[in-house]
């Protein structure tokens, strides 16, 4: 029995500081600020998990509470009725998979030189309503990584590239 119940306390705090360290490590628990969602990264910059608000001009910042933002994550503005501009702030670099799903209302989304990295399934021109489908301008930079996205992948779905 005493064995057993050494086992079973040695289990429990290694449980607990596996439980602790994903706590502190890479992902930290989500905070929001100005509407955004989001997380720390394990480099110190963050990555904008969500976007709750119900503005039609939306800005994702470049530092939020004194830290850069890098990454825009999965389903982060996913089936977000009101937004009718959204324009990626520079010093983002990347936008994940889903990032802009169902996103109906979207009429011009401005992307910075910053964007190096954007998922082929970011979620763009994907939406649970098709027919409502809104032509969307995306205003980049000539050959940027963005440019080259949006002349790939968006044209043909009757997106409109304006270059800067």
């Amino acid at each position: 029995m005493g064995k057993t119940m050494r086992k079973t306390g040695i289990l429990l705090a290694v449980i607990c500081m596996i439980m602790a360290g994903l706590a502190i490590g890479g992902k930290r628990a989500e905070a929001s600020s100005k509407g955004f969602m989001y997380t720390e990264r394990g480099d110190g910059t963050l990555k904008i998990t969500g976007y709750y608000g119900k503005k039609k001009n939306v800005t994702v910042p470049a530092k939020i509470k004194g830290k850069k933002v890098k990454e825009i994550g999965t389903y982060t503005f996913a089936n977000t009725k009101y937004i009718k501009t959204l324009k990626i702030s520079k010093g983002i670099k990347k936008i994940d998979d889903m990032a802009f799903f169902n996103l109906i209302c979207l009429k011009k989304l401005i992307l910075p030189k910053s964007v190096t990295s954007i998922a082929k399934n970011c979620g763009l021109g994907w939406s649970d309503a098709a027919e409502e489908f809104v032509p969307t301008t995306i205003v980049c930079y000539k050959k940027s990584k963005a440019f080259r996205y949006a002349r790939k992948r968006l044209v043909s779905r009757g997106y409109k590239i304006k270059v800067r």
